[in-house]
């Protein structure tokens, strides 16, 4: 492991008579230095740079320059010269290992007293961020932690705790090593360790200053390490409570995802069953200990923080491990703990790795057990979006909620939606929804201030925040496939907010929260307070208002079907509403029945509103047209009748009939307007399945009410009387594939991410079914197309249908994606071969044993000829093709027996060859790459299918070479396990 404060050297830090601006002119040349890696033919830049670090040009007075002397005189003078480590001891005045370690301590505490003092003292370094100590004082401090973790550390603690460390990182490796010795005769000392614990504690456990430079370093470099695992020791051998608690208060000191880092080495490194079931134990439970654990583990899963693709098998394996309960908790303590940050972190939809990854893994939970993502994500959500409490909640709460709701659209699990929608009453959820819209609508005036890091903002360039709602309801009403409930909005359109709890609006920030009746601002419903007139010119301006909001939302959706059945269902609900009324003679409908009247006035706008908006989608379809009105036919003749019988048992005699058909007539005028439009702009063959429908229509409306309208008529009986014969017809079923086909077209062309996925999967359940609408080579042009989508959850589920279709159809797909993986015509992006990439891994994993001949040879000499390209291609692509290669060898090493001389040229290659230059900077990755697939090689053939050209010698000569000589310590560990596992295998 990289000491801390090398790695901030790494990072960019250089001397402290350097500025700012000289930062990154020095950072290479630090790093190639301190890593031992500099070339032979350093410039003049470097070796000044080298002589700085060796030796000082100039030595201040300051109380640090001071300490650090001494720490050269009296130590580090002597670990120059390679010496016996008692030697070493007795040379400095120590009797024995607890003696020289104390001396060590006082100097590390010596220089943090004296590093805090200057940090606080010389306020102009701090102001041109100066480091407080030089790079020469540097390399003594790495010296003394060095020294303090073998003698103070390691030599005290039993041989189950103690951990391997690796020097090839330091310059002069041997002179270290031989002062890293101890004595044969010294015995670990628990007490000595104790006091070592307890003098690095003082400096690790709270900073003495803002900023504390020596504390920073210690904390991110090997020494947290170690004295964690000293006190782990400490804690499993005594038993001691105070030695728990110590333990627990220490590692709290640490950044979580160091932790995983930390935790996942030392399972690696130590043995032991004890030692093993402590660190499993707090490794398995760190997720739910820690605030931010679940979204630190995603990070360290996916690498996100180093900007790393995502790939299936990564959120596949964040799901393997926080599925699992750990042995220490309950499942309730567990399942709080976990959902309680799954939510939080489901609000964070800027961040489309986490989602994709909390998706899965909420995926899996609901296959496993439904009630558990019900009982313990649902609720949360109930609780804000239908306020089951009936308690206030802040803005956060409620924007919280809304983006988990938006995160949860992009879930896998149809099944899940479903319940979501379902748990708490369909008809509910939409409608806390819908009032949510139509509140913002007519009360946020203002985009809300938006908070950021770097300062705080109007967001004025955004659209209105309620079409986020809006947005959200079309994903719901699509992928649930809930059409009716847009009915339902319309029955409740005009509702601006809740009987017992209210929305509001902070009128600094713009931001909605949720009050209780009595709490917060006052708003004021439908139909405001004041005179008459006024009161009504507050419903008709709602009125338009929610209608408006109708409109914007049934554009949104962009569904002919969902038009169409909202204006039939509106008009007929009108057409009897207006019949009844009219047929109980109540013409003082706004004084006698206000909310009545109201609803027939809401209806009667939104049919307007909806005929002049979309006319074209409503009689697209006329069937459903022509049966309701026949439906209304058969209601109002109904109506009709039993007003009729009523009057002739009455005592009133002067019924004024010809006004009642005027009556009739009115409220039909809408109906008759429509049939006019169907039979004008529609096709004689597509009105041909109804045509006992229009025969109905003519004889029980047309002609007795509209005997008038010759065209009707004439158009209706040439309709009835059309010989269907002579008219071709399409295939019924190919007729319903097209529409699927283009209801699917449609869906991939939307705006929003979960209807695009939507649209794309239904483009695959066509070719499962066989349908003659698409071909594959079309589908796979689709597909391609939003594979180079930056979304997770697009690209994510376009690689499983790749895939899919690779499988297929190998000979035509695998082709076209060998030729884009390849590059022949050098313009894809690095991020679409990388997917495809991923593609090939996914397709032979899922061949299995059937991964062989022509197909495997094609992709296996695809990847041989990109591992080849050093120098010409991304190191990140060729350390695709490693792993591709790798997952051939595992999934059927003897399928491609032929190619494994080759692929061993090449990790023979990299490995020798291939080493960080100014032109290559990451050649490690394709290291680490080549070493795996050595190790995947020998696990899956045990050596069998090994070339004599690369036998088992050669194979151990080469990476007792690597490990010994890499400059990356990732690629030295893994040549140390395997060389172990050659010797099992060969023993």
């Amino acid at each position: 492991m990289i000491p801390g404060y090398i790695r901030y050297v790494r990072d960019g830090l250089t001397m402290e008579i350097f500025k700012l601006h000289t930062i990154s002119k020095c950072k290479g040349l630090v790093s190639r230095f301190i890593s031992g890696n500099m070339s032979a033919k350093s410039s003049a830049e470097e070796v000044g740079l080298r002589h700085l670090i060796e030796k000082p040009q100039f030595i201040r007075e300051t109380p640090v320059d001071t300490v650090f002397q001494r720490l050269e005189n009296d130590i580090l003078s002597k670990v120059d010269t390679p010496v016996g480590i008692q030697t070493l001891y007795e040379s400095v005045g120590a009797a024995n290992n607890g003696a020289f370690v104390e001396i060590l301590l006082q100097f590390l505490l010596e220089i943090h007293e004296a590093t805090c003092q200057m940090q606080l003292n010389d306020i102009d370094a701090i102001k041109e961020n100066l480091l407080p100590i030089s790079l020469h004082d540097m390399r003594q401090l790495e010296t003394l932690i060095l020294l303090v973790i073998i003698q103070g550390i390691d030599s005290n603690l039993p041989p189950a705790f103690q951990l391997p460390h690796d020097f090839n990182y330091m310059e002069n490796t041997e002179k270290y090593q031989s002062v890293c010795i101890v004595p044969a005769q010294h015995k670990s000392n628990t007490d000595v360790l104790r006091n070592t614990v307890k003098s690095l504690y003082s400096i690790f456990a709270a900073p003495k200053i803002k900023n504390d430079y020596i504390r920073s370093i210690l904390l991110n470099g090997p020494l947290y390490t170690s004295v964690l695992v000293a006190i782990m020791s400490l804690c499993i051998s005594s038993s001691s409570s105070a030695e728990c608690d110590l333990f627990d208060k220490f590692e709290a000191l640490q950044d979580t995802y160091e932790l995983f880092t930390i935790y996942t080495r030392l399972i690696r490194d130590l043995e032991g069953q004890e030692v093993q079931d402590f660190v499993l134990d707090k490794l398995s439970t760190l997720t739910v200990r820690r605030d931010d654990g679940v979204l630190s583990l995603i990070d360290f899963i996916t690498s996100a923080r180093e900007n790393e693709q995502i790939d299936l098998e990564k959120v596949n394996r964040v799901t393997q491990i926080l599925v699992p309960k750990p042995k220490s908790l309950t499942r309730v303590t567990y399942f709080s703990k976990l959902f309680t940050q799954i939510y939080r972190d489901l609000s964070k939809i800027d961040k489309p790795i986490v989602i994709s990854c909390l998706n899965n893994l909420i995926a899996t939970f609901y296959a496993k057990n439904p009630k558990i993502v019900v009982d313990f994500l649902f609720r949360k959500i109930y609780v804000v979006l239908f306020n089951l409490s009936l308690k206030d909640h802040s803005s956060t709460e409620l924007n919280n909620m809304i983006n988990v709701l938006i995160s949860l659209t992009k879930n896998p699990s149809a099944e899940l939606i479903q319940a979501l929608v379902a748990t708490n009453d369909t008809n509910s959820f939409f409608l806390h929804l819908w009032v949510y819209a139509l509140f913002l609508r007519k009360y946020q005036k203002l985009n809300p201030a938006i908070s950021s890091d770097e300062s705080n903002r109007k967001q004025q360039d955004s659209p209105p925040y309620y079409n986020v709602i809006l947005a959200l309801l079309k994903n719901f009403i699509i992928l649930t496939d809930h059409r009716d409930v847009i009915n339902v909005i319309s029955l409740n359109l005009v509702n601006f907010q809740h009987d017992k709890w209210k929305y509001s609006i902070d009128f600094q920030t713009q931001l909605p929260y949720i009050s209780v009746d009595g709490n917060g601002h006052q708003i004021n419903e439908i139909g405001v307070s004041g005179t008459k007139p006024k009161k009504f010119e507050g419903i008709f301006h709602d009125i338009d208002l929610a209608i408006e909001m109708l409109v914007k939302l049934l554009k949104m959706i962009n569904s002919e079907d969902i038009t169409k059945d909202i204006f039939l269902a509106v008009l007929s609900r009108w057409v009897k509403k207006t019949s009844l009324k009219e047929e109980n003679n109540t013409n003082q409908v706004l004084v006698d029945d206000p909310v009545d009247s109201i609803l027939v006035l809401i209806d009667m706008k939104t049919l307007e509103s909806l005929n002049k908006e979309f006319e074209s989608d409503i009689i697209r379809k006329p069937g459903d047209i022509l049966v309701m009105i026949t439906e209304l036919m058969d209601f109002v003749a109904q109506q009709q009748l039993e007003h009729e019988n009523e009057q002739v048992n009455s005592d009133d005699e002067d019924i004024d009939l010809e006004t009642q058909g005027d009556k009739t007539n009115h409220e039909f005028e809408i109906v008759l307007q429509l049939l006019i439009t169907i039979l004008q702009n529609t096709k004689i063959d597509e009105l041909l399945p109804f045509k006992q429908l229009l025969a109905k229509i003519d004889t029980t409306f047309v002609t007795s009410l509209y005997d008038a309208n010759d065209y009707l008529h004439k158009r209706i009986v040439e309709v009835v009387q059309t010989n269907a014969d002579d008219l071709v017809t399409l295939d019924p079923d190919s007729a319903r594939d097209q529409m699927l086909l283009d209801h699917a077209l449609d869906n991939i062309n939307d705006a929003l991410e979960p209807i695009k996925v939507r649209g794309l999967k239904e483009l695959m359940k066509l070719f499962r079914q066989r349908s003659t609408v698409i071909d594959i080579d079309r589908l796979f042009s689709f597909q391609m197309q939003y594979l180079k989508h930056s979304d997770p959850f697009i690209y994510l589920n376009v690689i499983k249908h790749i895939t899919e279709l690779c499988q297929a159809e190998p000979k035509k797909i695998l082709p076209a994606l060998l030729k884009i993986y390849l590059n022949i015509d050098k313009r894809n992006k690095l991020d679409d071969i990388l997917k495809v990439g991923e593609i090939m891994i996914n397709f032979i994993q899922r061949q299995n044993e059937l991964f062989q001949g022509p197909t495997a040879n094609s992709v296996v000499d695809a990847c041989i000829v990109i591992v080849r390209g050093h120098k010409e291609l991304n190191e990140k692509i060729r350390m695709s093709a490693v792993s591709v290669l790798g997952v051939s060898i595992k999934t059927n090493p003897r399928g491609i027996q032929s190619s494994v001389p080759d692929i061993l040229d090449c990790v023979f290659g990299i490995l020798q060859l291939e080493r960080e230059d100014k032109y290559d900077k990451n050649a490690f990755l394709v290291r680490r790459a080549a070493v795996h697939l050595l190790h995947d090689l020998i696990h899956s053939t045990t050596t069998t299918l090994l070339p004599e050209q690369y036998n088992y010698t050669k194979i151990k000569t080469l990476l007792s070479y690597i490990k010994h000589t890499d400059t990356d310590l990732l690629v030295r560990e893994q040549a140390r396990t395997i060389i172990s596992e050659l010797d099992e295998l060969y023993i």
